[in-house]
């Protein structure tokens, strides 16, 4: 597994600023074979994260923030198995 850095308080969403979190999902998607995101619940954000990622024919696994009004589905088993070995 990779992991990338994001530190940048501020993303136009293109991608293309290092330390962005639109940058560290390019590179995420860019690893060869690479199908399914998991993410945490800090990443349920539609516009900016799950929807782009579905465009590009990805599986998002990303729990539902507590607040939504309409929570979405997602893997259960897939999410609770990413932190085991």
């Amino acid at each position: 597994m990779t992991n990338f850095t994001v530190n940048q308080a501020t993303d136009d969403g293109s991608g293309t600023t290092t330390g962005t979190l639109s940058y560290a999902i390019l590179q995420a998607n860019q690893i060869a074979g690479d199908d399914t995101v998991l993410a945490d619940k800090g990443y349920d954000a539609d516009e900016r994260v799950i929807k782009r990622l579905q465009a590009q024919g990805k599986t998002v696994v990303i729990p539902p923030k507590r607040n939504r009004n309409h929570p979405r589905d997602y893997d259960r088993d897939l999410y609770k198995a990413r932190q085991r070995d």
